[in-house]
């Protein structure tokens, strides 16, 4: 029997780079001792500026993670209350975004902090500034449910992902991801509460 060989590429991608100095020591730690290939970096946090020194002078391979909020279940209320406006989300990812852009290190890729980018309204003012910006890859949320109800709020979390992915699948296929079809995507948090 003929068995066809394929490479797949995993991906190890440290969240919250730039968090504060403690999370950034331990990703870099994480970069040179191989464990992780590649970094979501925070630009509003206290970390930050040590963060984008560490990618610029070691050529680490970073995206941009976006915060929207602290707390998950809060912001996931008020968003649909209507309390978060969508002018406001808007600026604050324009805002980040630039603020990435202007560290000099390149921008193809976006996730967010707590996974909030595919909400629905949000994730269509991702996808504009991502074709404005000329960003090319984003990452995809959970695709399966997940049944663990003795951490609740990660049932919540979890299972929301899952039903804006299916509410939003239509839209998420239009925007390619850099492991979507030859690769999966592991998502590290290291280092502080993590």
């Amino acid at each position: 029997m003929k068995h066809t060989k394929y490479l797949r590429r995993y991906i190890v991608n440290a969240d919250d780079f730039g968090m504060d100095e403690q999370t950034n020591k331990a990703i870099l730690e994480e970069f040179l001792s191989g464990n992780i290939t590649s970094a979501s970096l925070m630009v509003n946090r206290e970390g930050s500026k040590q963060a984008i020194r560490m990618a610029q002078e070691l050529e680490l391979d970073v995206g941009l993670h976006l915060e929207l909020t602290t707390e998950y279940i809060r912001f996931f209320v008020d968003y649909f209350l209507g309390l978060e406006r969508p002018d406001e989300i808007y600026l604050s990812i324009k805002q980040q975004i630039e603020k990435f852009i202007a560290t000099g290190l390149p921008l193809n890729r976006i996730d967010s902090h707590l996974g909030v980018h595919f909400f629905p309204g949000i994730w269509k003012i991702i996808q504009s500034l991502m074709t404005a910006y000329k960003i090319t890859h984003v990452r995809n949320p959970i695709r399966k449910l997940y049944f663990n109800v003795f951490n609740i709020k990660r049932f919540i979390h979890d299972n929301i992902q899952w039903l804006f992915f299916k509410l939003n699948s239509n839209r998420f296929q239009s925007m390619p991801y850099m492991v979507e079809l030859d690769g999966v995507e592991v998502v590290a948090h290291i280092g502080g509460d993590n």
